[in-house]
């Protein structure tokens, strides 16, 4: 879509919602969200992944109409490497139907990927969620207190007269049965078909598709605010993939391993680090690279073990307002390599001028604590 029809379709979107809005006691909404990365990847020792540096970032304003917990909003996702030329951006159409309470969050059409609650590394790594910063399909999320349960599906390839179509559905969910104890699962299913060119491995003629399937079920144990660390948290999970490349192998290979959690945190500094023991997990990378492996490429190790450490300053983190800073060291079974990282998210929009909004209830809460205190000496 040209940079001119987006403009119209915007416009002509806000139009509707000040008209409409006007004449009944439905909600005019708006946001703007602004999103920035800085990612220097020092990974010249790695065999397993290659040395850049990711910096840009994306602005997305949205416009919306409101009514009784549902919503239809409309806007654009402008991305930008900083250092490109001028002109260069990169522009996308975002629309969705949203239905939100207190419990229940259901969003369909192309959906900003911000309101997704899972996804670890080994499933999509932070430079997808950066470039790719929407899912194209429907997202269902239901959530109780610290426990929750989401499903989406993501269309990330339409079928044309030489290539077929491509899509992600994932799932992820956490329960705590005791104040300390948690389960937590992440599964997902990639549909990646291709060209359909080719023949497959028994001779016939080849689909060029190849179905992946991982899961990542896991069980861990959080002491955050029972002892003297904010945050601390370890967890211990199996990560098992079911591949099969239809075109040139013929067959599922099941590569897996055991997978290590750990964070620790107080006064907003803390470390976490992630270990895996076990096969490579993208036996197929060289052939189909990100196209079909989403996750962190350090997974690809032949050497059986990927570790990654990651200290790291948060000093705000809340639904509108997030920053981070980080530096994180991979070792990928062969060599060590670093990698520096800042990430800076800021929402406004139309909930933060309400007088019952959280910012303002929070600003209160702040505010009657202060006096308390001054109050008490």
């Amino acid at each position: 879509m040209s940079m001119k029809n987006i403009r119209k379709t915007v416009l002509g979107t806000l139009l509707m919602c000040l008209t409409v809005g006007s004449l009944s006691a439905q909600e005019f909404l708006w946001s703007v969200d602004v999103d920035m990365t800085f990612d220097n990847r020092e990974y010249g020792k790695s065999r397993y992944n290659w040395p850049q540096t990711i910096f840009g970032a994306n602005i997305n304003p949205l416009v919306g109409l409101g009514w009784r917990g549902n919503s239809i909003q409309v806007g654009v996702s402008a991305m930008r490497n900083f250092g490109a030329p001028t002109k260069s951006m990169d522009w996308n159409f975002v629309f969705f139907y949203n239905y939100r309470d207190e419990r229940f969050n259901v969003s369909a059409g192309i959906i900003p990927r911000r309101q997704v609650i899972g996804g670890s590394e080994a499933f999509f790594c932070d430079s997808l969620k950066f470039f790719d910063n929407t899912i194209d399909g429907l997202l269902l999320q239901y959530r109780h207190k610290n426990d929750y349960v989401e499903l989406f599906c993501d269309w990330d390839g339409h079928q044309t007269a030489t290539e077929r179509e491509r899509f992600i559905v994932y799932s992820s969910g956490r329960y705590y049965p005791l104040s300390w104890l948690y389960g937590e699962y992440e599964v997902m299913m990639h549909h990646h078909a291709g060209t359909g060119s080719g023949l497959a491995a028994d001779g016939s003629e080849a689909d060029n598709v190849v179905d992946y399937v991982m899961l990542y079920p896991r069980v861990g144990v959080d002491f955050g605010g029972k002892l003297w660390f904010d945050k601390l948290k370890v967890s211990v999970g199996w990560l098992h993939s079911f591949q099969n490349d239809r075109t040139y192998v013929g067959h599922y290979v099941k590569p897996h391993g055991m997978q290590v959690e750990a964070r620790i945190e107080k006064y907003k500094i803390g470390i976490y680090n992630t270990l895996f023991a076990g096969g490579s997990l993208m036996p197929y990378y060289d052939r189909y690279a990100s196209s079909l492996y989403t996750g962190t490429a350090f997974y690809r190790t032949r050497s059986d073990v990927y570790n990654r450490l990651e200290a790291y300053w948060h000093p705000f983190q809340n639904e509108k307002f997030d920053l981070k800073v980080s530096t994180v060291h991979h070792y990928d079974g062969m060599k060590w390599c670093s990698q520096q990282l800042i990430t800076f998210n800021v929402m406004i929009d139309s909930d933060m001028f309400r007088k019952d909004s959280s910012v303002r209830r929070e600003l209160r809460l702040k505010r009657n604590k202060k006096a308390l205190n001054e109050a008490s000496e």
